[in-house]
Parts: structure tokens; sequence; C-alpha cells
């Protein structure tokens, strides 16, 4: 509200009175000053010592609510070429103003002003999860799949597993059908009635229920994490798995290759505490593994020192961590000994990887000697880039889950594989 109708309005107040230049307002009686920048220009007076609603704050909280909303009124009224008092024929004119509904949901009346109210829009209940299933990776449908079979599964009413069902096929019917093979059950193709419930108490409800949407919903990559952009490794987090007796030049080399990438290196340890390298060098554990686990870290990173490993493969925890990091097809790189800890979790296939001089890689998966640190951390970088390596998932549900193996024969014999 401009500052001249806002005091023309205080003037009719006694709790409000003009001061003259350089006047204070009495801060122990409870007086408020009122500042149009250094300058004060008036006080606001208390009605009561005692009452705090009648305090010099409340009443100029009150006084300002209801300003706005005589200034928005007198906006209105001007808008509308209405002038003067406002009487029974001004109220009837309000009442009888036209308006229509624009393609957005708003209210339009005559001099274009807008209210809240539902469009079209608002009544399209599955296109964005259409565009959202439309736009995944085969293997992120599967986990959304996997997802939806779990949650639905804990379900006891039949009924409400076949109603969720059924609206997944108005989404889907490939995502409806599979979600109902992992239930049992079959796709109800009558969709019960209402859909909706949520209408309000003076709404009709078959006005408020979903509307088929004509036109052909596409799909999106940067929904999907498989299909998105990759181009860095900022703010993600990897693990650093050690125990006292860690390679001190592999650490810290690949710990300052990762954050000048813009990630965050934590150590994940048996104890929290200082952890003591192969040198004596000292550095703080972030974690412990009994506060931390995988599903907190982007991809794990396993150091040299036999020390370290052997320590961390008498942990149950370490091995799970390593095995949870693998099944969800996260970034994993160890130099040195480091690859010991990942024969613990399963089988290298009988490839002796960390004898061999150059880094070893393969589905995200990263082995390297001691002196190979330099040269794998841009590797293991540009896999962590990657977010997921999800091709890992059909080797793991496969070859993985007959044999304990992962990978078979010459063709795959640096492949790291973790036995479940």
């Amino acid at each position: 509200m401009p500052q001249r109708a806002f005091l023309e309005l205080l003037a009719e107040l006694d709790q409000f009175e003009l001061v003259r230049p350089g006047e204070a307002a009495d801060e122990e009686a409870g007086d408020l000053e009122l500042r149009d920048g250094p300058e004060i220009f008036g006080r606001f007076v208390g009605a009561h010592e005692e009452d705090e609603a009648l305090s010099a704050n409340v009443l100029l909280e009150n006084l300002a609510c209801k300003a706005s909303g005589v200034h928005a009124l007198r906006l209105l009224l001007e808008r509308n070429e209405i002038d003067g008092l406002i009487d029974d024929t001004t109220i009837g004119r309000l009442s009888s103003i036209q308006y229509e509904i624009d393609s957005r949901g708003r209210m339009m009346i005559e001099s274009k002003q807008k209210v809240r109210q539902r469009g079209e829009k608002f009544f399209d209940h599955f296109s964005q999860a259409a565009l959202f299933w439309n736009s995944q990776s085969d293997p992120e449908k599967t986990h959304i799949i996997n997802a939806l079979r779990f949650e639905l599964g804990k379900v006891e009413a039949a009924e409400i597993r076949s109603r969720m069902v059924a609206m997944l096929a108005q989404v889907d019917s490939t995502l409806a059908k599979r979600v109902a093979e992992g239930l049992g059950i079959e796709v109800n193709q009558k969709l019960q009635t209402p859909l909706n419930m949520s209408v309000p108490a003076d709404g009709n409800v078959k006005e408020f229920q979903p509307k088929p949407v004509k036109k052909k919903v596409g799909s999106s990559p940067a929904v999907s994490m498989a299909n998105t952009v990759k181009d860095g490794i900022k703010t993600r987090k990897i693990a650093i798995l050690a125990a006292d007796g860690f390679d001190d030049e592999a650490v810290f080399n690949m710990k300052k290759a990762l954050t000048d990438a813009g990630a965050q290196a934590k150590f994940v340890a048996p104890r929290l505490g200082l952890l003591k390298s192969a040198k004596g060098a000292e550095v703080k554990a972030d974690f412990s593994l009994l506060t931390a686990s995988s599903v907190m870290f982007d991809a794990v990173y396993i150091p040299g020192g036999e020390k370290s490993v052997k320590a961390l493969q008498e942990q149950v925890e370490a091995v799970e961590f390593v095995q949870e990091a693998f099944k969800h097809c996260k970034t994993i790189a160890a130099t040195g000994a480091g690859a010991e800890l990942i024969r613990a979790c399963g089988s290298t296939n009988g490839a002796k990887d960390t004898e061999r001089k150059e880094a070893v890689g393969d589905e995200g998966v990263i082995i390297a000697g001691d002196d190979q640190v330099g040269k794998i951390a841009g590797e293991f970088i540009r896999a962590i880039a990657q977010h997921r390596h999800w091709s890992r998932e059909k080797t793991i549900h496969a070859d993985g889950l007959r044999s304990g193996v992962i990978g078979n024969g010459e063709k795959n014999k640096n492949k790291i594989a973790i036995r479940y």
C-alpha cells in the first residue's frame, strides 16, 4: 500500500501519533517507531499495558492485514470501473461480474483479474506417470516393477492389489501385466469408479474424475538415470574402505583426485577415531562399519596395505559392504592388496589381477597394482560418472545365481565376481 494511503488510515486511529523531527518513541511504554528509512515519521501506541493482545506490535500487525485487504478491494473496484462507496448496488455489480476459465485454469473477469481455479490438466492423472515410465531404461523399469511388487505384496486385501494394478494399466499395459505376474493375479481391465475420491464438499464427483488424454505421451531422457547426461562426479560420495595399516600413497593420491573432481571422499573403517597408515600417518575415520552402509555412497575404493585388508576381511560388515555395492551396480576400485577383499566377497574366476601391471576393469569394477593409483584414478572417476552399471544385473541374476561366479571362460577371466 502506498505510504500516503497508509498514513491516512493511521490518522483515523487513536493509537497512532505523528511525531516531530528527531522525536523518538517511548520504548519503555511499549511504543513502536514507524520509520521511512532512517527518519521516524510516527509512533504506534499500545492500547493496554497488561493485555498482550492490545500491545503496539499486535495492533500494528492487525492494522497492516486490514489495510492490505482494503487496498486489494480498491484495486478490484478500480479495475472493474466501480467508483464511490460500497452500497447494495455496488455489491450487486460485483456479484454479477462475468468471468471465464482460461486454458491454465485461471478465472478471467472483465478486468483480466486472475483467480485460482482448477483447469483441465488437474484431471490428467496418468500422463506424467506414463512419461516417466516411457523414459526409463530396461533395468530401471525392472527396478520399478520389483518395487511395486514388493509394496503391493505387503497389502493383505486382494481387492486393493487388484485396484492398484488396474490403475497401473492406465499408465502402461506392460507395466501392469508384469506387476500382476509377480502378485499372481490378472489385470482387471474394468477400472472401479469413482477413481478420484478427493472431491470438495460442494463438488460433483463425476466432474472430478480423471479424463483420458488423446495425444500420445512421449519420453524424456533427462528423467532417466541411465539415459541422462553424465558429465562429472560433483557432490558424489565415495567410501574409502580402510583400517590401520592402509597404503598412504594410494589413499592420499586417490582422495586428492576425487576431491579435485568435486566428489566427497569419506573414510569408512571398522571403528571410529584415528587410523594409522603403514607409514604412521593418521587420518580420521568418518564412519564405522556399524554406522554406515554402502547405500549411503555412490562408489567404493579399497586401498592396499596388507594389515588394513586383513582387518577388513575379518569384518563381516566389510564384506557385506562391498557385496551390496556390487549388487547395486555401483563402481568399485581396489589397488594392491585391496583386491583380496574383493576375492573374499566372491571370486575373480581364477584371474590374478593384482599381478598385472596395467589396470583391469569391467562392469564398473577396477583393479590395479599399488603403483597404478595415478593411472586408475581417471578411469575410476569416469566409471563413477556413469552412476550405475546396469548391465551388471544380467550377470548377477544369470551366471551369478547359478554358479556363484560371475562370468565364465576365457572371455570373462578378468571380471570381478561376487557370491551371494
